[in-house]
């Protein structure tokens, strides 16, 4: 009776990623049980980046991710200037699907600009108003 009711209660991962124009992104995300569910807001103004970057899973699988790269006001240890939040870590779908979703994303998000960032000793990330070497 007990599987029963587990069964019942059991659902599909959901992975959701909702870009606001000019405000943020929200993501949200499911997972088997439904009491087991995160929602995070990153607004414009703390985003350096949406990324898709590769890592390796179990026994050398290449996987690719979608992550926002943030940077970390309430950090608690000095030093550590951002966070990456990963988009659809419950479902990991394949890189032509993540391109996609990056470039529309990225085309709401920061539409023509372009964003550049630079570590300054003693100071975190600054965002620069021209890329220069």
């Amino acid at each position: 009776m007990a599987a029963i009711v587990l069964l019942f209660f059991v659902q599909e991962p959901l992975d959701t990623l909702t870009i606001m124009k000019g405000i943020g992104a929200q993501l949200d995300s499911h997972k088997l049980l439904p009491f087991q569910s995160s929602n995070t807001f990153i607004p414009i103004n703390n985003m350096i980046d949406l990324v898709v970057h590769e890592g390796f899973h179990d026994y050398g699988q290449v996987i690719f991710y979608l992550c926002f790269l943030t940077k970390n006001f309430r950090s608690e240890k000095p030093g550590k200037d951002g966070v990456i939040q990963v988009v659809f870590g419950q479902l990991l779908p394949r890189k032509d699907v993540l391109l996609t979703v990056w470039k529309l994303s990225r085309q709401l998000l920061f539409a023509e600009t372009r964003r550049y960032w630079r570590r300054v000793p003693g100071q975190g990330l600054k965002e620069l108003s021209r890329f220069t070497e």
